[in-house]
């Protein structure tokens, strides 16, 4: 039997260069396709979120439409502008009072502290209510006098696609008005005017209503609603009484327009565009960047391609804001504010969906649930030191009990701790520290300075009050 050997044959001497070359061919062709295929069927699907959302800004367009101010709003611009001029061109001038919006929250803090609300303290407030009052009884009886105050609007909503929104409405100048108009309320209050104290408070209602109206609110001016409230509720505590018509109308007001899951249709156009036209998210513009690369026209080819991935990430974020509205909404309504965990619902919305590397979700979620339940327990404080005032008015001291005084309507788990002098002449109401709300607290995504007054942030003032009776009375 014979053996067959098989001969050995060596493999064929690969070619590497040749290889590597087929490679990088194999490779190109292989990019230039899934690039092919995402800037057609990118730009594709993309055009069709586009399209959602211009139906969203024509449906809203009609509801919102360019316009100018009316003539009962340009002349209160005018009017407090003349008020703000005079005061700016005196600032230098030792002779002449300057109102500073510090000063007053200041002196508001303080009121709240000592109760001394007989003489407007420090002296300089009180020489600036003289010294204005004529431009301040004129901006008080243009507002009582006006039937509507339309401040119109500034912007198109069809051109912020290409620039971010800015109102020319100055949000800190409605607050500063309120500020001067409670000031003078004040003053007016510790002199027993009542006719002038009625007519103030009715021009501060006028004001805060008109912005209520509008339908196409920016951030910027829901925030200032909310203020607005803030500061009359603030002032009301400090004064002698109010009549049960006017308690009535805080219990009825619903604040509608500072809900926390409100969304500002402008605030949600401006961000999907601020996202959408992002040209610098994945490569730079600079000069000086193109420049180390050697290529702009690498740059462009990257900024093209991106383009579609920002608008999902736009659309993505546009969707995400809606879904935050219904999340706190629902909360709200299933549980109520107090039951509320806000860093369990800003943790939760903070999550951003898997490929998406620029979301922008709503940030300040957290900070908006903690505010509004503030500002809904600041408006209770207020109604019950009111109507513990009107019993002491009646009856010449604060009333040994109250019937109903401890519960609150906001929070079941709220508890209010009223306490009276013996002689009946101080009482003071706080929150029960056993029965305190987390909602309430400063939360973790909650910048921290509620310590400091500030009239930008009334809703850090203390949730407690402290009246006497005064010993002229």
């Amino acid at each position: 039997m014979k053996i067959k050997l098989i001969k050995f044959r060596p493999p064929k001497k690969i070619d590497i260069q040749k290889y590597r070359l087929r490679l990088l061919y194999a490779t190109s062709a292989s990019i230039t396709s899934i690039l092919t295929i995402w800037f057609f069927a990118g730009y594709h699907f993309a055009g069709k979120a586009e399209e959602a959302i211009d139906s969203e800004i024509e449906k809203m367009h009609t509801v919102c439409p360019k316009r100018e101010a009316n003539s009962a709003a340009s002349k209160y611009k005018i009017l407090s502008e003349q008020l703000f001029i005079s005061n700016t061109k005196r600032r230098e001038g030792t002779q002449y009072p300057n109102y500073s919006t510090y000063v007053y929250s200041e002196y508001i803090y303080h009121a709240l502290k000592s109760q001394s609300v007989d003489t407007i303290s420090p002296k300089k407030l009180q020489r600036y209510l003289i010294f204005y009052s004529d431009e301040i009884n004129q901006i008080r009886d243009h507002l009582l006098t006006s039937k509507s105050l339309d401040f119109g609007q500034d912007y198109d909503l069809k051109e912020l696609k290409e620039k971010d929104y800015f109102s020319t409405i100055s949000s800190r100048s409605f607050v500063e008005i309120q500020e001067i108009l409670m000031l003078d309320l004040l003053h007016k209050s510790a002199k027993d005017q009542t006719r002038l104290f009625f007519d103030t408070l009715k021009a501060s209602d006028v004001l805060q209503y008109s912005l209520q109206d509008n339908n196409c609110q920016s951030w910027s001016q829901l925030a200032t609603i909310k203020e607005l409230l803030e500061v009359q509720w603030l002032a009301l505590r400090l004064i002698k009484t109010l009549p049960s018509k006017w308690e009535n109308r805080l219990v009825k007001n619903k604040d509608s327009a500072i809900y926390p899951h409100r969304i500002s249709f402008v605030q949600k156009l401006a961000g999907f565009y601020r996202t959408r036209n992002d040209t610098e998210y994945f490569v730079s513009s600079d000069r000086e960047y193109q420049e180390k690369f050697h290529s702009a026209r690498i740059i462009k080819l990257v900024q093209s391609l991106q383009k579609p991935y920002l608008i999902f990430v736009a659309f993505d974020n546009w969707n995400r804001n809606d879904l935050t509205a219904k999340t706190i909404r629902n909360k709200i309504n299933d549980e109520g504010i107090c039951k509320l965990d806000p860093n369990k619902i800003q943790r939760n919305l903070s999550t951003s969906s898997w490929w998406s590397f620029a979301s922008q979700y709503n940030t300040h979620a957290a900070r908006n649930i903690v505010w509004y339940a503030r500002y809904l327990v600041h408006r209770e404080l207020t109604i019950k030191v009111l109507q513990l005032k009107e019993m002491a008015n009646q009856n010449g001291q604060f009333p040994k009990r109250f019937p109903g005084i401890e519960k609150s309507e906001v929070c079941n788990d709220l508890r209010w701790q009223y306490t009276v002098t013996e002689d009946g002449q101080k009482m003071t109401i706080q929150i029960n520290s056993q029965y305190f709300p987390k909602v309430l607290e400063t939360t973790e995504f909650e910048r921290t300075g509620c310590e400091i007054p500030r009239a930008e942030n009334w809703s850090c003032a203390p949730l407690s009050f402290t009246a006497h009776i005064p010993h002229n009375e």
